[in-house]
């Protein structure tokens, strides 16, 4: 097969586009044209070995890949429309789907079955919540969330257990108890309702092709792209559509494997080499992408990695610009360092570099916070992608709010966010009474409590002596930060006071098992770290920043996001400015970061 599109492919890609074994391993590392590769063995299968395009599966990952995928394959100096069309192509779900309905008899389905999206999922498992009061242990039914649940039963799908399996694994695990119950009614509820979620599209096709191995007759040859997102269920139903030596190509990049909290398992390569007796590997290890510089400084961190299969990188490009390494003290001087130094290459480039050339990657999310600032301090415009504002972050609007009620005892929406986190079991009927008591009586909310929980408060007698209890611990916060303020104490200190005396991280990790909670946490220490701005060592006359200031720094911040978002527009690109994040208003700092209380960031571990 000598056509114009497969004299571009260089002499590993040719190679691995036309490799006659039945079972093959393309290892592609970063820009080294797998796309290419792997639409042109398409390509070569049907022109050259004559392989019906419709007994022929390409497997993707997403749906946009599906579509690049097709569309090349589209192109006339490939296949043309005509027999890509015939293609069984697409992401595993969608290709799962098609099986699915085909043969829904044999798992216990109907053939109008519909896909519950995750939204669909956890709107069933809150309804569930309600139903399953008198089986879910307290805490079950209080606090976890439904994400929570949903999370829970997906991990375990994604490494391979039914319901079943589940329930027979973890029957004398108490803490699973409330997992247990849940995961089994939301498949009797899933079943009933004639839905299948995403995770059970692949557990139902696993299922058939092992019972129907004969609903696999039409395939002759899989190519799977993205071989090392795989899990273990997704490698069990690519086995079963190659079953009785059917020709498997695989395309992917070890190296690349960063999906292991889904499950995803990169030994999977190995898994393939074993139950694949004749496959071959070919390596394409020409980057087209990047730099000499690039290429080199990440093959130093990548073979640090002593399990990693061995395999090289290397680029005609030019050596390009050195990567510069700057080790800095905090946090907070990394920032900054970042934002000047972003602001020197635009300045030094002369136009040819601009600011949406430019991206700054951060661990987790609350790491972005004095980033924020640093390039607010510089008029910097940026983007926050996949995040959300440090001052929206939940978390962080908790422990402030309790700080803005604690300072102005008539803040009734401050006082609303925090009463019930962590949960103190007041209700919007006792809610409403409060602040109804406190409109009538012309006083604060905190007398209101006061006197509720002491019984002169007659119209509120009626409240459970649990609730009662837990507001005069509430009280109690309040009189123990009102003496902090009073006392000029450090604000990074009362925040530490709050989030302890609330024992907001056990709450925390009740609402947030899973690593979510881990960077709500982190957050939390960024929120104290950020509170010293506002305090210094006692040798200076800005020893105590009294909460006046803090509220006040707060407001602003929060004013000129508000300003900002609405009026300001990024110089290069009108996706930036439709995606224009609200930006931190600067405020000066006068003391040097110190271990906090909360979270010790280590700039060692970024």
């Amino acid at each position: 097969m000598d056509t114009p599109f497969m004299q571009k492919l260089n002499e590993a890609q040719l190679n691995a586009a036309t490799c006659q074994s039945n079972a093959v391993q393309i290892l592609a590392g970063p820009g080294s044209g797998k796309t290419r590769v792997l639409t042109s063995r398409v390509a070569w299968l049907i022109l050259s070995e004559n392989v019906p395009p419709q007994n022929i599966v390409v497997v993707t990952f997403t749906n946009k890949a599906a579509k690049e995928m097709r569309h090349r394959l589209e192109s006339p100096e490939l296949l043309g429309p005509s027999a890509s069309d015939k293609l069984c192509m697409g992401t595993f779900h969608s290709i799962c789907a098609r099986l699915l309905r085909q043969y829904h008899d044999h798992v216990n389905l109907k053939k109008n079955f519909t896909i519950a999206d995750t939204d669909a999922s956890k709107h069933a498992i809150k309804k569930l919540k309600e139903e399953l009061k008198g089986e879910l242990s307290n805490y079950g039914s209080s606090h976890m969330k439904p994400e929570a649940y949903y999370n829970a039963i997906s991990k375990a799908r994604n490494a391979g257990m039914n319901v079943d399996e589940y329930v027979e694994k973890h029957r004398n695990d108490w803490d699973k108890k409330d997992i247990c119950i849940m995961f089994q009614a939301y498949e009797d509820r899933m079943h009933a309702d004639n839905m299948v979620d995403f995770d059970n599209l692949l557990l139902y096709t696993r299922v058939l092709l092992q019972r129907v191995p004969s609903a696999a007759n039409f395939v002759k040859h899989v190519l799977v792209d993205e071989f090392q997102d795989t899990n273990c269920v997704q490698y069990d139903i690519v086995k079963g559509l190659t079953n009785r030596g059917k020709a498997l190509t695989i395309v992917g990049d070890p190296d690349q494997s960063i999906f292991g909290w889904r499950n995803a398992d990169r030994e999977n390569f190995i898994k393939m080499q074993h139950d694949y007796k004749s496959t071959q590997v070919c390596n394409l290890e020409e980057n087209y992408r990047s730099t000499k510089s690039i290429i080199k400084s990440s093959f130093h961190v990548i073979e640090k990695d002593r399990k990693r299969i061995k395999k090289n990188l290397f680029t005609g490009n030019a050596e390009g610009v050195p990567i510069s390494m700057l080790r800095m003290t905090d946090g907070t001087m990394e920032a900054q360092s970042v934002a000047e130094e972003i602001k020197r290459i635009i300045e030094y480039s002369g136009g040819l570099i601009t600011y949406k050339d430019i991206a700054i990657l951060v661990r987790m999310n609350y790491l972005s916070r004095p980033f924020e600032t640093s390039l607010n301090s510089l008029n910097i415009p940026y983007v926050v992608i996949g995040g959300v504002k440090f001052f929206d972050r939940a978390e962080v609007k908790d422990i402030i709010g309790y700080l803005r009620f604690f300072y102005n005892t008539n803040d009734t929406e401050a006082f609303e966010r925090i009463i019930n986190r962590p949960k103190r079991g007041v209700g919007e009927v006792t809610m409403n009474k409060i602040e109804a008591e406190t409109r009538r009586s012309k006083t604060d909310i905190i007398t209101v409590i006061r006197d509720m929980t002491s019984g002169k408060a007659k119209s509120l007698a009626s409240i459970p002596i649990k609730t009662k209890q837990n507001l005069r611990e509430f009280v109690n916060l309040y009189d123990s930060v009102r003496t902090m303020i009073d006392n000029n104490q450090y604000i990074y200190k009362i925040f530490a006071h709050i989030i302890k005396d609330t024992n907001y991280k056990e709450f925390l990790e009740k609402e947030h098992p899973d690593k979510d909670g881990e960077s709500r946490w982190g957050n939390l220490g960024e929120l104290v770290t950020f509170a010293k701005q506002f305090g210094s060592p006692p040798d200076n006359q800005l020893a105590k920043a009294s909460v006046s200031v803090v509220m006040h720094g707060i407001d602003v911040i929060e004013n000129d996001e508000q300003q900002r978002g609405r009026q300001e527009k990024l110089p290069d690109s009108q996706e930036l400015r439709n995606e224009l994040e609200e930006r931190l208003y600067n405020l000066p700092n006068h003391t040097s970061v110190e271990d906090s209380q909360i979270y010790s960031d280590n700039p060692d571990d970024r």
